[in-house]
């Protein structure tokens, strides 16, 4: 269990609204990125933000990408960090490009199937229907 579910568990039960959100693309298996959806689906929280991993200057993963199997061609092309950047400048050594942009459909059917999503969400961000 994640450091912080038991407070928040206690936040929900006293009335706060909460927020998740989930980079999608960091390194390591898919398998652990899915760990982190069935966390966010056993907290419940009233909104779940879906983003993908942009190495933005300041972080670890633009600072040092080749210890995370990123590529950065050209780390001043900032208008190429940003959603589908994978054809441009950035590359994972872990994941294909149609792998990549492939996880917010996959991740948007698996909140459906659990009747997770409210009517007219977007491809990027999927909200709780609470």
């Amino acid at each position: 269990m994640p450091v912080g579910f038991p407070h928040a568990v206690t936040a929900i039960g006293a009335g706060l609204r909460a927020k998740t959100g989930w980079i999608y693309g960091l390194p390591g298996s898919l398998d652990e990125q899915y760990e982190s959806i069935e966390f966010m689906l056993e907290l419940r929280p009233h909104e779940i933000s879906i983003h993908q991993l942009i190495p933005f200057p300041g972080t670890i993963y633009y600072n040092d990408p080749a210890r995370f199997g990123i590529r950065i061609a050209n780390p001043t092309a900032f208008e190429s960090f940003c959603y589908g950047g994978l054809e441009g400048d950035i590359r994972f050594d872990y994941l294909t490009a149609a792998g990549f942009l492939s996880w917010v459909p996959a991740i948007v059917v698996m909140l459906a199937i659990r009747r997770y999503l409210a009517k007219g969400f977007s491809l990027g961000t999927a909200k709780a229907d609470v």
